[in-house]
């Protein structure tokens, strides 16, 4: 027969065994949805020459497959203030302008070295994704300073939110005050050194791109062209 003092501390035993098996029965149970659907985040690359669909001169999309995930749907867009898109615009190039053609028309008499003259590019994804890399190529700025190329860009709609490597050729840092451009004028058209690629951590979900001309003096009409290399990402798991 059991003494009062005994069952106590057996009562006394049982509660700390309990209250010491409670965390981890909960940590056990704490089990993220995507691990337990066997979902893994992915790399992911957008091969213009394949997955690209040009709908308009100012409209596109791919659809990017996933392993082992639903696809991520990667849609451009581009409103025109003050330029003209070029029938060869929002079209997948090939050689040194191999990935999707941003190309666009400034009429005789257009003011020149103007930001509020660009082409905005919208780029959306159907879900947020991470380490997003995006090449930019062929930054120009002929001797005849008929046109210079050049970019800024926003992250969800903010400045900012990225990093980048330059070619010796490119200066600025991809912000409104400070966009990417060539250092210095050359009738060097394409190579490493007229690229850019910059890297957004993330998450992402959009991406803003203005490309517009700072360096050209000329009023006479004039074409500029760069090009957007193909894109890599880590694709997170869908939300449950």
């Amino acid at each position: 027969m059991s003494t009062l003092s005994e069952i106590e501390v057996t009562r006394r035993t049982l509660a700390r065994g309990a209250a010491w098996s409670l965390p981890v029965i909960a940590a056990a149970t704490a089990v993220p949805m995507a691990a337990a659907s066997g979902c893994v985040e992915q790399p992911a690359t957008l091969d213009f020459s394949s997955m690209y669909q040009r709908s308009s001169i100012t409209s596109g999309a791919a659809v990017v497959p996933v392993a082992g995930q639903e696809p991520v749907t990667v849609s451009f867009s581009s409103v025109m203030n003050g330029y003209t898109a070029h029938d060869q615009n929002y079209r997948i190039g090939a050689g040194a302008w191999d990935g999707l053609q941003l190309q666009q028309v400034r009429s005789a008499g257009t003011p020149s070295n103007n930001q509020a003259y660009y082409q905005l590019m919208t780029i959306t994804f159907s879900r947020e994704v991470t380490n997003l890399v995006l090449p930019i190529r062929n930054f120009s700025w002929p001797t005849d300073n008929s046109y210079g190329d050049q970019v800024w860009l926003a992250t969800n709609g903010q400045p900012g939110g990225f990093t980048f490597v330059t070619g010796s050729g490119v200066g600025g840092n991809g912000s409104y005050a400070q966009p990417f451009r060539r250092s210095a004028a050359s009738e060097t058209y394409t190579g490493a050194s007229t690229n850019v690629t910059v890297t957004f951590p993330g998450p992402v979900s959009s991406i803003w791109l203005a490309y517009d001309d700072k360096r050209g003096t000329l009023t006479t009409r004039i074409e500029q062209a760069i090009a957007l290399g193909d894109m890599t990402f880590v694709a997170p798991c869908p939300a449950a």
